[in-house]
């Protein structure tokens, strides 16, 4: 019984950690790097699948916030877009740091 209890709690762990998404960079005019999670739909019995959504992170977070919800859509056929704003999550540099500008001393 034990084993049936570790197999079916790392079949469970496996499944959990596949992921619909596929990381990509877009790069602005500016040469800013923007980190984005882009969730394919899958296939469905339509020809042409053109429906989509682009989800844009509250201000207090990024991108991860819509990693559930990425991949409900992929699974009901409609492609999905989440990305991180400059300064957010994996979108940052020197000049565009959310946390940095937080701890900055206000005027």
């Amino acid at each position: 019984m034990p084993r049936l209890f570790t197999s079916v709690l790392l079949s469970s762990l496996l499944i959990s950690v596949t992921s619909f998404a596929t990381e990509i960079t877009l790069t602005t005019s500016d040469n800013f790097s923007l980190k984005a999670d882009y969730y394919p739909g899958e296939n469905t019995t339509q020809k042409v699948n053109n429906r989509a959504v682009l989800m844009l992170h509250q201000c207090n977070y990024n991108r991860t916030m819509y990693n559930a919800i990425g991949e409900q859509l992929a699974q009901r056929g409609i492609h999905a877009l989440s990305l991180d704003f400059r300064g957010f999550g994996e979108s940052i540099s020197e000049e565009y740091n959310v946390d940095v500008i937080q701890k900055s001393p206000q005027a």
